[in-house]
């Protein structure tokens, strides 16, 4: 295992930890309190709806990039100046595209126009993606941590600005909102891109059609992953507002508040699986084992985001309480429903990554076409009778199954050994604390505090279930301060 590869993730995690959850709920949860949860609802569902079509932006080329440049840095003179090409092109036709689907489906007006900004917004994004994964690829994982946090970094200042700084926050708006997420993006992208010039000889702007055509077919398949995996992730905010109503921009507001914690759950997941990919695609290219890492990441995923879950689960109601001025009963159980997401999604990260980095595209496409099959058709019937809740169920259901396939998808195409994992401690550990967190849950008072017990012993429990081991630990914290 990579001696740099426990440095990374901690810095990683540290810094998203700073950064991301308080934009979340410290601006994001504040712009939705301001706004209200019908305003809010709104955009939520314009915002899905982008990234739903977000293939034509990214064309899988972001996650194939990654990989080609892990397993040959040398690719990136040539991938670089081409892609950035092919990219600025796709963004146009994204725009055009995205602007006639939000016509048909009757957005107009102050409507319309927030769709347009969140297209901006969202290739502005896109830019910053693709530019990352240069970066991890060449195996600059601290710098990478950095850019990952750079965007909501600048974010945090520009939207506090508007929503607490007296003479503009009287005219803040949902519109002023997206432009300050514009102008954070823009800024960054620029200079993660001049981080990565730097590490080309000579940027020679002449496209090289052949090669470009060569990079897109193989990066196909991967824009078929992202694109199946938005849908079945995303498209619940979409089919809410629409398909209620009058009702649906409330619905969808609500649905969003609760989303917004399954997001920030979901996040050291992610932040582990742009790590692991490159490092699973390094390993695989030098025909090194993953088994070591694999085990090590399945299992601290699988009890931190547990930990999460099971803690936030309990204690649902004072949580969004807490946080909502608009909070009602549905707004506790819709978080019940949807932190429980966070492990299945977590499990898809890991397994992915290295589905992904063995080239698996065919099998993974395959079962994320089935899990778009699945939430449709789940959201179609529950949505008219459940609204935000058949919402949340649906999408509890599609991970939960997604996550089963991945997992038998990996053991069969990699031959890990079954034996690799603990798995009486596997079955043991969340039993447990699903029993201990319903005793907890019916603490009322001073459950913050609880809370976090409840945490630290699951924690423990980890390590009297052998899962996790004191040489876990000591290894990770002697290859951090190696790193």
């Amino acid at each position: 295992m990579s001696k740099g590869f426990f440095g990374n993730l901690s810095l990683l995690i540290i810094l998203n930890v700073l950064i991301k959850p308080f934009w979340l709920f410290g601006i994001d949860r504040t712009v939705q309190n301001t706004v209200g949860a019908e305003a809010y609802g709104v955009y939520f569902a314009l915002f899905n709806l982008t990234l739903l079509f977000n293939i034509i932006l990214e064309l899988g080329i972001n996650n194939f990039n990654s990989r080609a440049i892990a397993q040959n840095p040398e690719n990136l003179q040539q991938y670089l100046p081409n892609l950035l090409s092919v990219k600025s092109i796709v963004s146009v036709i994204y725009a055009f595209l995205l602007l006639g689907v939000g016509v048909y489906l009757g957005y107009e007006g102050a409507a319309l126009k927030l769709l347009f900004l969140c297209i901006l917004n969202l290739v502005a994004v896109s830019f910053v993606l693709y530019l990352r994964s240069n970066i991890s690829g060449l195996q600059f994982f601290r710098v990478d941590s950095f850019f990952s946090v750079a965007d909501k970094s600048l974010m945090i200042i520009l939207v506090g600005a508007l929503l607490w700084v007296i003479p503009l926050k009287d005219g803040f708006t949902l519109h002023a909102f997206v432009v300050a997420q514009i102008v954070a993006n823009t800024a960054v992208a620029l200079a993660a891109f001049v981080f990565v010039k730097k590490h080309v000889k000579q940027l020679s702007w002449k496209m090289d059609y052949r090669l470009i055509q060569s990079l897109l077919k193989k990066a196909a398949p991967f824009a078929l992953v992202g694109f199946l995996m938005a849908v079945y992730y995303r498209i619940d905010g979409v089919m809410l507002e629409r398909m209620l109503g009058e009702a649906g921009a409330q619905q969808n507001g609500m649905y969003a508040a609760a989303f917004r914690i399954l997001d920030a759950g979901n996040m050291f997941a992610f932040l582990f699986a742009t790590i692991l990919l490159p490092l699973f695609s390094k390993m695989i290219a030098q025909k090194e084992s993953v088994h070591a890492l694999l085990k090590f990441s399945t299992v601290l995923v699988f009890v931190l985001v547990l930990t999460m879950s099971l803690s936030i689960w309990s204690f649902s109601q004072p949580i969004m309480d807490l946080l909502y001025t608009e909070s009602t009963l549905q707004y506790g159980y819709l978080l019940k429903i949807l932190t429980i997401t966070s492990i299945p999604i977590a499990i898809v990260y890991v397994y992915g990554a290295l589905l992904a980095a063995n080239h698996n595209l065919k099998q993974i496409n395959i079962m994320a076409g089935i899990g778009v099959l699945i939430n449709i058709t789940l959201n179609v019937f529950l949505i008219p009778k459940y609204q935000a809740m058949g919402a949340a169920i649906a999408t509890l259901s599609t991970q939960s199954l997604v996550a089963l396939g991945y997992v038998l998808l990996t053991f069969k195409q990699m031959n890990i050994p079954l034996r690799l994992f603990n798995w009486l401690g596997l079955f043991i550990y969340p039993v447990l604390c699903l029993a201990i967190a319903y005793y907890f849950q019916k603490i009322e008072s001073y459950w913050f505090a609880a809370m976090i017990t409840l945490s630290i012993i699951f924690v423990l429990l980890a390590f009297v279930c052998k899962l996790l081991k004191i040489s876990d630990l000591k290894l990770w914290w002697t290859y951090r301060n190696q790193a």
